[in-house]
């Protein structure tokens, strides 16, 4: 509402009011679902969430998978559909890709054009869509963490999602994001959750971060 309404910090209640009414639903409700420990079920949980709240409630519905391990996308298109997805190019990595290229905003892909639309094979949810993850999601993140950093060359992937997102979440009454366990780049940084890498940082057993340990 603040680039919108442009009231500053403090907000006048009818245009708030106002605002709200352009939109479909009012604004989405955000869920990361996440948890430190590998094969938590997060991903089951998430879809099984997802469909209900689309085939019972009759809401809409997104699921943005950021787990290279897929299991998101795997539980709604099944490895078939997937690889013809993933062979045009159209999933999430495309988002940080364009990034990392340093690609002009304008000029990135539109997340719109990479949605999965009624991804669910239930008949009755019909409004949950997916927004596919890759396995060449691992590349990125290894990328990622070699890039320049300092005042000049800050690269912030939480912030990309959130403006590759931007307005294209508010069609959604519900967004769940799939976050890996590793809680790597795009959630959290140096994050490391395997039993046998506790008390380390991913790369101290030479793998770079890039082993299945550490992922």
């Amino acid at each position: 509402p603040v680039n919108d309404l442009r009231t500053g910090p403090v907000f006048d209640r009818s245009q708030v009011r106002q605002w709200l009414a352009r939109r479909r639903g009012g604004v989405p409700n955000v869920l990361a679902m996440l948890n430190i420990s590998r094969a938590a079920g997060v991903s089951t949980v998430t879809v099984a969430l997802a469909e209900v709240l689309a085939a019972d409630f009759r809401k809409r519905v997104l699921v943005v998978d950021l787990d290279p391990q897929m299991g998101s996308t795997l539980r709604l298109l099944g490895p078939e559909r997937w690889k013809k997805v993933n062979g045009r190019g159209r999933t999430i990595v495309r988002v940080f890709e364009d990034a990392l290229a340093g690609i002009p905003d304008r000029k990135r892909v539109k997340p719109s054009s990479l949605l999965v639309r009624g991804a669910s094979p239930v008949a009755d949810a019909r409004t949950l869509d997916l927004l596919p993850s890759s396995l060449d999601l691992l590349d990125v993140l290894e990328r990622w963490q070699r890039a320049p950093t300092g005042p000049l060359h800050t690269v912030d992937p939480t912030s990309i999602l959130r403006n590759a997102l931007g307005t294209l979440i508010e069609e959604y009454e519900y967004v769940l994001v799939d976050c890996p366990c590793d809680l790597g780049a795009v959630c959290f940084e140096n994050g490391c959750c395997a039993p046998d890498c506790d008390g380390k940082d991913c790369g101290d057993d030479g793998c770079g971060g890039t082993c299945g340990n550490c992922l």
